[in-house]
């Protein structure tokens, strides 16, 4: 027995091992999290020397300065704004999404010699302080994050060192799920989640839309459909996403699209709109909810998306240079009373 005691105790000290590694701050999970742009330049000063200098501390110091006080901004939103190649910048931005929603961002920066531009998105969390959840990859302008709950952003902006120039930045929220009517939009939304049913004994745990009956109800992501019966929706549709949490929840429908188990793909039928279950009474229509340890308001993930900000007022192409802006003369009187001498003035 001393051998196969042996072996348990050998893989239990090495599945320790494994779980100590892959523990938030173990050595595994720091080999597996890949590094952001900015952290593979912040090695690349190390390695050179350069993070010890002036310019290297005053750069890092720009970085964490604007981490430490973000500028609160309302969604949708466009910053333009200027780098001075010679001054060591970042600016943040702190967003708030909530669940459901799909964080979408565009950057542009133009500047004369070729730079490089940072952007990294952080979460709050629940201890008051930042995790970085993902970052803008160097070869790309755009940049989508789904909100799997209610979450504080920060996106914070930062050129390398000695580059500058103009950048823009947009940040707006877009739905996260295909409409689940085919041929129609959230205009066609009439009821919405926590309104009260049954003279109050409880609320409505989804969103009701309106068509009419025999309208196809579709897959609003890649999963597998469950059809199935119930008192409250009659004939409904479990679907079970491929790589998100939760479940999606079709109901009172007039019938399914199959019998059992399918795997669907975004946009296949599902369905057909109706009024079966306890909607007898009411005009044909479907009943869509969303569940992840409880009833979640599916709004947030069918709201139209946020409008592009239009695009600022003005000339910008002095933005960052040096320019005149007072007039090049001041008019001269020969008096307190005299009037204006033609011609006269001081530069």
């Amino acid at each position: 027995m001393a051998a196969p005691v042996l072996r348990i105790r050998l893989l239990l000290g090495l599945w320790l091992t494994i779980l100590a590694g892959c523990a938030a701050n173990g050595p595994l999970s720091r080999l597996a999290r890949q590094p952001s742009p900015y952290e593979q330049y912040i090695d690349s000063l190390q390695q050179s020397g350069l993070e010890q200098t002036a310019l290297g501390q005053d750069w890092l110091r720009a970085g964490d300065a604007a981490l430490a006080r973000p500028i609160p901004a309302s969604l949708p939103f466009r910053e333009t704004g200027y780098f001075a190649p010679d001054t060591p910048t970042a600016t943040a931005w702190r967003v708030e999404v909530r669940r459901g929603r799909t964080l979408a961002i565009e950057v542009s920066f133009d500047t004369a010699v070729p730079g490089r531009l940072f952007v990294d998105v952080f979460r709050t969390t629940s201890e008051a302080t930042l995790q970085r959840v993902t970052s803008l990859p160097l070869d790309t302008h755009t940049l989508t994050l789904l909100a799997d709950q209610d979450t504080t952003y920060v996106v914070r902006v930062q050129p390398e060192l000695l580059r500058g120039g103009r950048y823009t930045l947009v940040e707006r929220t877009t739905s996260s799920l295909r409409f689940p009517v085919s041929g129609l939009t959230a205009r066609a939304v009439q009821s919405l989640f926590g309104a009260t049913r049954d003279a109050g004994t409880r609320e409505h745990e989804g969103v009701d839309i309106f068509a009419p009956r025999g309208t196809p109800v579709v897959a609003v992501v890649d999963g597998v459909a469950q059809p199935a019966t119930n008192g409250l929706g009659g004939n409904v549709v479990w679907l079970t996403p491929n790589t998100r949490n939760g479940t999606y929840y079709y109901a009172h429908l007039e019938r399914w699209a199959f019998d059992d188990s399918t795997p669907v793909r975004a946009g296949d039928v599902v369905g057909y709109v109706g009024n079966t279950g306890n909607a007898r009474s009411t005009a044909p229509h479907l009943h869509f909810g969303v569940y992840a340890g409880g009833a979640i308001d599916p709004w947030p993930f069918l709201q139209p998306d946020d409008e592009r900000p239009p695009e600022p007022r003005g000339d910008l192409t002095s933005l960052g240079q040096l320019v005149r802006v007072l007039p090049r003369t001041t008019p001269l009187r020969a008096g307190p009373d005299a009037p204006l001498a033609a011609g006269a003035g001081l530069a």
